[in-house]
């Protein structure tokens, strides 16, 4: 759920965004409008049957991903360096420093963090001797943390370049002119976290449509790159809730018809916009479940398992390479959350709710 939120936080805003922007002089609407504008569209396209019904979505969502990020540092470059940037940390206490380097490990643990569709691609890609899987993952994986680079680090660079401290979560937010792109840039923006939603909200819900194996199974034996590709490119998340129908038909034996599917996803669609518009904080909740959530799932719980399946000879290379890591995600699960739930409490002083 914690992926749905920000995709509902951010689409919202973007869409706030191209409203004022194209209308400087017109009423002002509360984020929540926007917010629930943009939720409304997933109850249409959450019950899309499979992932070959998202594949154009997916897409879509992965080339704007590269157009906004683009349109970001290219704009903040062309306006050039503020008259007034500073550079100096934004708390003037050491204590307040401390704690938002602590919210901004959060964040870069949310931006790299991995994605359980990767594990579910790998165990259906045909793998042989001559030709094991593993070989086009890792292509896979390359080409995506590359395209995921080429997005991020230009924007994080010329983005603190030009606004400093000042510089807002989303740098698309800082900037104003020309006003036709900064439309766009955010049109990309609802357009990516529409697919990326969808491509993350459909493995929440695997069992009551029957054929949904058999379509992954196809989509990853034709075109295991591309989702590869797609997938990583995305903010990483992982699914929380991709139990809940398996749940309801296994435990609470209810039949995996049409009626359950339309009940259960509509609910979902519906409890995930209602909090994001009641708690619409992006950055706090970004570094937060980058803590909390992704640092075990993705920088030490792997590295566990893999100490506990392959056993490899203690203090060699590997050994210590694993163990680094698990030591690393640790502190990042307890620091993180800490300085994110400082940031959401200072937030939250002159927050309103449905503003």
């Amino acid at each position: 759920m914690r992926w749905f939120l920000e995709r509902d936080s951010t689409g919202g805003k973007s869409l706030k965004k191209i409203y004022d922007t194209a209308n400087p002089n017109g009423k002002d609407i509360r984020t929540t409008y926007f917010i629930i504008m943009f939720g409304a569209i997933h109850f249409v396209l959450s019950h899309l049957p499979s992932f070959n019904s998202i594949t154009f979505i997916s897409f879509a969502a992965a080339v704007m991903s590269v157009g906004y990020s683009t349109i970001a540092w290219a704009a903040s470059l062309h306006k050039g360096v503020q008259p007034t940037v500073n550079y100096n940390p934004r708390s003037s206490t050491s204590s307040g420093q401390v704690f938002d380097f602590f919210t901004g490990l959060g964040d870069v643990a949310f931006a790299f963090a991995g994605h359980n569709v990767v594990l579910e691609i790998q165990a259906t890609i045909p793998s042989s001797p001559e030709k094991p899987s593993k070989k086009p993952m890792w292509l896979g994986v390359i080409v995506a943390y590359l395209v995921v680079a080429f997005c991020y680090f230009p924007v994080a660079f010329v983005g603190y370049s030009v606004f400093g401290n000042s510089v807002q979560d989303n740098v698309l937010i800082s900037l104003e002119k020309p006003a036709w792109l900064i439309i766009a840039a955010n049109a990309f923006v609802v357009i990516h976290v529409i697919g990326s939603y969808q491509v993350k909200l459909h493995p929440v819900f695997p069992i009551v449509n029957e054929l949904h194996q058999q379509d992954v199974i196809w989509s990853v034996h034709n075109f295991p790159l591309f989702f590869l590709f797609v997938h990583p490119l995305q903010v990483f998340a992982m699914p929380v809730f991709d139990m809940i129908e398996a749940y309801l038909v296994k435990n609470m034996h209810f039949k995996p018809n049409l009626m359950l599917r339309i009940i259960t996803r509509t609910s979902y669609v519906a409890l995930t916009m209602f909090i994001g518009m009641t708690f619409p904080f992006f950055g706090g909740l970004l570094s937060f479940f980058g803590g909390f959530a992704f640092a075990p799932t993705t920088y030490y719980l792997p590295c566990i398992i893999w100490l506990a399946i392959y056993k490899p000879r203690r203090f060699s290379l590997s050994w210590y390479t694993n163990w680094i890591c698990i030591i690393i995600g640790f502190l990042l699960m307890i620091l993180a959350p800490i300085g994110a739930l400082r940031q959401l409490l200072i937030q939250s002083k002159n927050f309103k709710f449905y503003s």
